[in-house]
């Protein structure tokens, strides 16, 4: 298996420990704020979902995958408390469970949910490909192919790939 972080943080701004030195956005909660000396607006902060999103679409098409499992699961948000889902991340957010097989088209919704913490998982499996998130807008995949072209073209979209194991793998 083949691993990778892939996060908006560019390796180059990281300390001998791997500590990102820069002040930049880390979550969906801080658009309409200033982050990094500038206001953080929504289409930008989209533009950076997306492309996480699209990350995980790609690795999907490379590993031939039209689907992935959810194989963990932790919600955190009530509905009443947000306005600015739209419907289909409502309904998927009712409907998640631990087991419960993703289209692609879902995995990237569920993505969405999870970059604006509204839950956390873990999608995929051991034997062909996962996706794991962590705090601050870190995403960890794993792949049974190596994907260059994939991450070829996850590095002209702006995000940052660098071989790294997931520390969310089960034990």
């Amino acid at each position: 298996m083949f691993y990778w972080r892939i996060t908006k943080y560019n390796p180059k701004n990281r300390d001998t420990n791997g500590s990102y030195l820069l002040d930049e956005w880390t979550c969906y909660s801080q658009v309409g704020t200033i982050a990094d000396g500038k206001l953080l607006t929504y289409a930008e902060y989209l533009l950076i979902e997306n492309a996480y999103v699209n990350a995980i679409s790609l690795f999907m098409s490379c590993n031939d995958l039209k689907e992935l499992p959810v194989t963990y699961l932790e919600k955190y948000w009530e509905l009443d408390q947000d306005f600015n889902l739209n419907l289909m991340m409502i309904e998927l957010f009712k409907r998640m469970k631990s087991g419960l097989k993703l289209s692609m088209y879902e995995v990237g919704i569920a993505a969405r949910l999870v970059l604006r913490r509204k839950l956390w998982c873990r999608l995929g499996d051991k034997n062909n490909m996962f996706v794991h998130f962590g705090y601050d807008y870190y995403m960890y995949i794993g792949s049974v192919k190596k994907c260059v072209k994939t991450i070829q073209q996850i590095q002209q979209s702006g995000l940052f790939v660098e071989e790294f194991i997931s520390p969310y793998l089960e034990e």
